[in-house]
Order: C-alpha cells, then structure tokens, then sequence
C-alpha cells in the first residue's frame, strides 16, 4: 500500500494511528493533505434519541362526593382519569370497600358506560383496560341509599400499572349539591342551507343548594356545530362561569352557550353537547343538536347548470340526473319535467323512466332516477333545462339548465325574436 494512503485507510478504520514518524494524524474532524487539496471528515451527527418514556394520570375530581338521598332514590357521581403521560398503561382492577349500595361503571372516551362492579357486590369488569396517552377514562360510582339518613362513605380502589399503582379515591358524604339545568335540553335546527348559519342559545343554570362545578363542556358529532360562550372559548369559562369571582356555578346562576349551525352540504347533520359537571344525579348532561332534519330537503344532481359536449362520431347521448331526499323527514316531489321551451327534438325523457307524481321519498330513500336522451338533429347548439318543484320550504322550485354541443362546436341556435 502507498504510503500517502495509510493516514486515510486508519481514520476510516480506527479514527487515528501512527503514520510512522511517531507522530498520531488528527481525528475524524481534521482536514486530511491530498493530492488534490483538502479532505474534510466531519462527523456524522449523531441521531436524536427518543423522548423519555414519561407515565402520568390526572384525576378531576379527586373524590366521590355523593349526596344525602331518601330511601329508593339512585344517583350518581363520576370522576375523569386523563392519561397524561406519553405511553400507554392498564387498569388492571376495580374495587370498593365498602361494596354495599354502590355500583361502580366506566367508560372510555365516548364509547357507552360498562359495569365493573354491580350493586350486588359482583366484579364484572373486563381487564386489563387500555389506557393510551390522551385516553379519558369515566369512573362513574351509582349510590343506592338503604334506609332513612344513610352516610356513603367508603373508598374506590384504581389499581394501574402506573409506578404509583393504585390510585384509592375517597367517597365522601355531603349534604348540599349542585344540580345542573339546561334550557332547552334539545336544540333543533329548521333548514339552514349550506353556506348559511343559524345559532341557538342554550342556558345552564344551578338549580341546587351548593356551587356547581363544570368540568368539561364538548361536542361530538359532526363538525357543522360549534359551541362558544359569549364568544369565549369554553375551556376559558369553565373555572368561574357566572363571572362572580368564585369557583364554579354558584346556586341559582346561570350562564349562556351559543351553539352555530353552519352547514357546508345538503344532509342531516347531529351532534350532542355533552356538559360533565359534579351533579350527583347528571354527572354528564347530554343535549341533542340536530339540524335540517325538521323538513323534507331536496337535492338534484347535477345540482348545477352544465354542459354535454358530443365526442366525434357521436350524435346523442343519455345523461342521467337525480332527484333525492337529503332531509329527516318526507319529501313530496309534485313534478319533474323539461322546462317549457326545451326543444322536444333534442332532450326527451326515456320512457316509463319518471314514476307518478305526486310521489313521496322518506328520509334515506334511493333517489329518483332523471334520465335524459340528448340528441343533436342538426349541427347546432341545443340549450335545455330540467324543473323540479317538491315541499322543500326553502327550495319548492329548482331549474337546472343544461347546454348540447355537437362535436366541433356547431352553431348557436339564434335567439328567438
């Protein structure tokens, strides 16, 4: 081997070595002499490492507190556990001490509430439950009183993979609850075309003898509803909503929620205002929004005049269209047909192809296929035009124009005089 070549073989291989004269070459970040000049080696950088595995959960609130009831009467208190952290970990169990008159369920994120532990003291629960970061898990403790003046109090015991293990959450008797109250308690939308918006007020007020703590206020369903309050965010007002510098909603106040309705298609849309607060009875009030579902709702497709250009060769064509029901509730379609003036020469409806009318579409029928012959006799252009008129309240007469070109474009038919 060359001598000159020794240097750069050692640093590829051990990063420096003796180039024979007693003397070590540079490490990997010096330049190397060449015969043609200078040979940077700079290091390669070295990849980040992973973000440390971080375990976390947060409880809100902290404690089951369960109100004094009558003999008979069932309520309810729930907790939030939020995985916090940025790895997964297991509930592993349930447990209550004691387990007489509560019965302890749980759900995650919106999934529907399963049984853990039945009022019979039985553990029913499926484990281990997944808890992934982000995940919120609902303890929801149902207390059941057996006689006249009866104290709940025991303790609920998480038991996590978590390195503190298991989480004990305290049950707790008190004697004033907040009680939550929604006005309305169901939030209907008419018809709101897309690109237009309506809004609606919804007002929560406390209608118990103690402050009302909210929790969380959210909307799941589609995303053509949104909620804000008073135009604040939700999450901004959830600590002191009434305003009254206190913690909480104080008994006997309220506070508004704007729910916006704006939808950008034709289409039933529905969504549900979930508002969790500490009321024993409704730990998780549930308002219903619904729009364009009070009225029957029609659609044609194409929904916009358009154009029929004929390839070369060709001198007709069918086009079919379509005539729906994008509403909750029927649709009485009165007539379809070819606006007055169409010539007959070149658009016609296929025969037998339109039903009887009046006829009627329930919400979620097929639609009522249009199709159209269109012909070219001569070497012109041809303009056309479809009519539809059904019960929709915002839409009773719809007309779609519709233009034929013969292939390379023919000649306009003249205006009438």
């Amino acid at each position: 081997m060359k001598r000159w070549l020794l240097p750069l073989v050692c640093l590829a291989l051990l990063g420096a070595c003796d180039d024979g004269d007693g003397d070590t070459n540079p490490t990997a970040d010096s330049a190397m002499e060449t015969d043609g000049g200078a040979l940077d080696m700079a290091p390669e950088p070295e990849p980040e490492p992973d973000a440390a595995p971080m375990p976390g959960a947060s409880l809100a609130p902290e404690v089951f507190q369960v109100p004094v009831i009558t003999p008979g009467q069932v309520v309810e208190r729930s907790i939030r556990m939020t995985n916090t952290g940025n790895v997964d970990f297991e509930v592993t169990g349930l447990a209550i001490d004691p387990g007489e008159n509560f019965q302890l369920l749980y759900r995650v994120g919106e999934r529907r509430p399963i049984i853990a532990i039945s009022f019979a003291g039985q553990d029913v629960g499926n484990y281990p439950l997944l808890v992934e970061p982000g995940t919120t898990v609902d303890f929801i403790l149902e207390h059941r009183a057996p006689a006249e003046g009866f104290m709940p109090a025991g303790t609920v015991t998480i038991m996590t993979t978590l390195p503190e293990g298991d989480i004990e959450v305290p049950i707790e008797a008190v004697d004033a609850v907040g009680e939550i109250a929604a006005d309305p308690e169901e939030v209907v939308f008419g018809r709101v075309p897309p690109g237009d918006m309506a809004e609606q007020i919804v007002e929560i007020s406390n209608v118990g003898a103690a402050p009302l703590t909210i929790q969380t206020i959210q909307l799941q369903g589609d995303v053509d509803f949104t909620v804000s309050a008073g135009g604040a965010a939700v999450e901004d007002i959830l600590a002191d909503p009434d305003g009254d510098g206190e913690p909480g909603l104080a008994p006997g106040a309220d506070f508004e929620l704007t729910i916006t309705y704006a939808p950008v298609a034709e289409g039933i849309d529905e969504a549900v205002l979930s508002i969790v607060s500490d009321d024993p009875g409704r730990a998780d009030l549930r308002i219903p929004l619904s729009g364009n579902d009070a009225s029957g709702c029609v659609q044609v497709d194409p929904g916009e005049d358009f154009v029929v250009q004929l390839d070369e060769g060709e001198d007709e064509r069918l086009v079919e269209m379509t005539v729906g029901n994008c509403g909750g509730q029927p649709l009485t379609i009165d007539l379809i047909r070819l606006r007055a003036g169409t010539p007959p020469e070149a658009f016609s409806f296929v025969e037998d192809s339109l039903p009887s009318f009046p006829t009627t579409l329930e919400p979620g029928a097929d639609p009522v296929r249009v199709p159209i012959m269109m012909a070219v006799p001569e070497n012109r252009i041809y303009d056309g035009a479809l009519q539809v008129r059904s019960n929709d309240p915002e839409r009773p007469e719809i007309t779609i124009e519709f233009q034929l070109i013969p292939f390379g474009g023919g000649m306009k038919e003249p205006e009438p005089m």
